[in-house]
């Protein structure tokens, strides 16, 4: 017995199977997937709206930021009270979201800085701050605000946002007394506001879980609905359908389709039906035309067999089993003749040679032992490849027949005998045109001809012409008795026979 480990694994393996195998499934699952695959290519273009608005008021905030913190360290610094600027420097950084804040002089050292160990250090002009303005060779005294941002990751690993602000030379401070700059020189420094992305992406990664679980929710929800309705409206009715075409195949023809709807599933169940229908008639005209060749086959008073090309009978009728005692797979010679081999001058294997229809005589030897005349006919049977595969052999029983026919050769050679021997002359003629058909030997002998010159006159050629219309009246009047007539043989002398005319069964006299 099956352990219940093997029973649970096969059981999965079919339901498998089956649900791989449904078209509902199928379906089903591929609109579950479009639909989630639309929803997320649609998450994907609104969180990506979303990030760069977000982005877009985070930048504005640093730039507001920035303006405000350089216009809080002006005065502090036209006063040149460094640790004043640092302090507000400090107190801003340690505002949420904001990760650095550095001031920058004109040769990149850093003056101001939330974290103090970078005080007095010079950064390279082509490093992330500096790479705006310092990337030709000439430095840009004017950075463009779409110019000023950038995004980068910290060492954290998390993303940031830096927004660099010029600080350009004014009329103040090139004329202050504390450290006057000079007025040719436009920019002074630069002020470097780093703040942080986290909130944001963080937002981003939630809302995208959020769009996930609901395209997922979205595509089995699909997917039940579209799997429910396919099953309802396509997978019921072609399973339906299946069923009748089954019992079609297997010969189940009165079982009629029922159509239930108008759409393409009802299409196709009516134009089965109108097959089913079809093959219905068709198949009672052939079980007709089969059950009426049977009966002809077993009925025709006639011996038929049909032969492979070993000469085994593969098939017979009523008449050649109640003569012959050959049960089916035997040889037709050793049923027919009693015989060990095949039989010289077969037309059965002629037939399978050749494929022509032939025709011959033999003596055959039925059960009880008595000799019979048949008179066989052999034609081909063709299979689905136009190859000869079986023989059908037609015997008729002419014993009877050859009987006669010896009687009737005995009956003629009394009638020539007696037709020959009678002494007085006989002539057999066309009782149309009284063409001489034949004589006897005291005709010819009496009117001198040949048999061959006489058969070629008619009864007439033979009277004087002066006398001929007379005979033809006779002979129309139907009389049986003319008495003496005038005759001429073949040397033209006259003589007057008596005679005698009867009708024969050949409309002959």
């Amino acid at each position: 017995m099956l352990s219940r480990k093997s029973m649970v694994k096969a059981w999965w393996k079919k339901l498998c199977k089956r649900l791989f195998n449904s078209l509902s499934l199928k379906l089903g699952f591929s609109v579950g997937l479009v639909v989630f695959l639309s929803l997320l290519g649609y998450a994907y273009f609104v969180l990506k709206s979303q990030e760069e608005q977000s982005l877009q008021k985070i930048l504005g905030t640093a730039g507001m930021f920035s303006d405000t913190l350089k216009k809080s360290t002006k005065y502090s610094m036209l006063k040149y009270q460094p640790e004043a600027v640092l302090k507000i420097i400090e107190a801003a950084g340690e505002q949420s979201g904001v990760e650095r804040i550095r001031i920058f002089n004109k040769k990149g050292t850093i003056m101001y800085s939330t974290r103090a160990v970078e005080i007095g250090q010079t950064v390279n002009l082509q490093a992330e701050a500096c790479f705006q303005c310092h990337q030709k060779d000439q430095p840009l005294e004017r950075i463009p605000l779409g110019a000023r941002s950038r995004i980068f990751s910290a060492k954290s690993g998390d993303r940031v946002m830096g927004y660099v602000n010029p600080i350009y030379n004014e009329a103040s401070c090139s004329t202050a007394d504390c450290h006057a700059h000079p007025a040719d020189r436009t920019v002074l420094g630069v002020l470097d506001v780093i703040l942080s992305l986290k909130d944001v992406d963080l937002e981003k990664k939630k809302n995208t879980w959020n769009i996930i679980v609901i395209a997922l929710l979205f595509f089995l929800g699909a997917s039940g609905l579209a799997g429910l309705a396919i099953y309802y409206f396509v997978n019921r009715p072609i399973t339906r359908l299946r069923v009748s075409t089954r019992e079609i195949a297997s010969g189940d023809y009165a079982r009629p389709i029922t159509v239930q709807s108008a759409d393409e599933i009802g299409e196709l169940s009516r134009s089965f039906e109108e097959m089913r229908q079809k093959i219905l008639e068709t198949t009672t005209a052939l079980r007709t035309s089969q059950h009426e060749f049977q009966t002809l086959f077993e009925s025709v008073p006639c011996y038929i067999s049909v032969q492979d090309r070993h000469f085994n009978l593969i098939r017979t009728n009523r008449a050649f089993r109640k003569d012959f005692d050959g049960s089916l797979g035997s040889h037709c010679y050793e049923v027919y003749k009693h015989r060990a081999d095949k039989c010289p001058n077969c037309s059965v294997e002629k037939t399978f040679l050749t494929g022509a229809v032939y025709t011959n005589e033999e003596m055959v030897t039925t059960t009880d032992g008595q000799q019979a005349n048949v008179l066989i006919q052999t034609a081909p049977i063709y299979n689905e490849k136009n190859e000869i595969e079986m023989v059908m052999e037609l015997s008729t029983n002419i014993t009877a027949l050859k009987v006669l026919e010896g009687e009737l050769i005995k009956s003629e050679e009394a009638y020539r005998l007696l037709f020959n021997n009678d002494p007085s002359p006989i002539f057999v003629v066309q009782r149309t045109d009284f063409e001489i058909l034949d004589a006897n030997a005291r005709a010819l002998d009496l009117y001198g001809f040949d048999k061959v010159d006489l058969t070629r006159k008619t009864f007439f050629d033979l009277a004087p012409e002066d006398y001929r219309e007379e005979l033809r009246h006779f002979f129309r009047s139907n009389r049986t008795f003319l008495g003496k007539l005038k005759q001429t043989n073949q040397d033209g002398s006259f003589f007057s026979p008596t005679t005698s005319p009867s009708a024969s069964r050949r409309n002959s006299s």
